[in-house]
């Protein structure tokens, strides 16, 4: 009688854990837009400087990466954007499961004009 107890403890706590393994799986989805004074700024690139992952902005100024669920943890990450003849801009954001959006405003290099 005891093991037949705990085969059914066992069997309801699967049934239990796929919706909670499947949340801790869920990759942190980073994305966002990079602008300056408005328009769009594409060709710069935006990452998470800790992870070294990133991507780069398409003629819209958007960017989306994905950051695997092991190393999306809740920890505070550096992301930053940048480009040729702007000043580089960072944000810190605590990267948990699912979507995060950071946008960015750069601003004209001095040295660049």
């Amino acid at each position: 009688m005891f093991h037949h107890m705990r085969r059914l403890v066992a069997a309801a706590a699967l049934a239990v854990m796929p919706g909670g393994v499947l949340a801790a799986q869920q990759n942190a989805t980073v994305s966002g837009r990079v602008t300056s004074a408005g328009a769009p700024l594409g060709g710069a690139q935006v990452g998470i400087v800790e992870l070294g992952v990133g991507s780069v902005t398409d003629a819209q100024g958007r960017y989306t990466f994905t950051v695997d669920p092991a190393r999306a943890g809740g920890k505070q990450i550096t992301v930053l954007a940048r480009t040729i003849g702007y000043r580089p801009v960072k944000h810190m954001v605590t990267l948990t499961a699912g979507r995060i959006e950071q946008n960015f405003d750069l601003d004209k290099d001095v040295l660049n004009r």
